[in-house]
């Protein structure tokens, strides 16, 4: 019975180093360097897009059908792609960008919202606030909520919305009702 105990918590031991072994890995090569990107690129972005205000907030969150999981998702992606500079094959992609998403856990809603922000491509450049200036040649701050949904649908397919003044407008009007019920406030 005393060597079955043995086995039983020499098992048990392996079994709990593996797991913190595990976590210390997935800390130092996933999690860290996540962080990092993340102070990075928030460090050399514009204000207006690392704190956008509440209509660009409210429309993202629109946009996104009010999941923070799937802003995460989006952010990871980004994110992903930054950091492997879009060299990783498909599987190896996409289990890297679950484990960077699941990094991300870490993050506020305030700081994935202004990563989405930054990072997403415009069509010319990253950044809201860049787009808000080409499209209405005013900042994120002085954007009406019709002109926040604009920006935000413009950001799912920036070569398409560019293209298809009706598509971009259909997705600013769903993004819009999504905001706060109706089309017009």
């Amino acid at each position: 019975m005393q060597r079955v105990t043995k086995i039983v918590v020499a098992v048990a031991s392996v079994c709990a180093l593996a797991a913190l072994g595990d976590w210390m890995i997935f800390e130092w090569n996933i999690v860290r360097p996540v962080e990092k990107e993340v102070r990075d690129v928030l460090a050399q972005s514009d204000p207006e897009d690392r704190y956008p205000p509440a209509a660009v907030r409210r429309a993202i969150l629109a946009g996104f059908g009010n999941n923070e999981s799937l802003i995460r998702m989006q952010v990871a992606r980004i994110l992903e792609f930054r950091m492997s500079s879009g060299t990783r094959r498909n599987v190896d992609r996409e289990l890297h960008e679950t484990l960077v998403a699941y990094a991300c856990k870490r993050f506020t809603s305030d700081q994935l919202i202004g990563l989405y922000a930054v990072m997403s491509y415009n069509g010319n450049d990253h950044g809201m606030n860049h787009l808000s200036m080409r499209l209405f040649g005013k900042p994120l701050q002085g954007l009406s909520d019709d002109e926040a949904a604009k920006v935000v649908a413009y950001y799912w397919g920036p070569a398409y919305m560019a293209g298809h003044p009706d598509a971009w407008n259909a997705r600013a009007s769903h993004i819009r009702i999504a905001m706060d019920g109706s089309p017009n406030r």
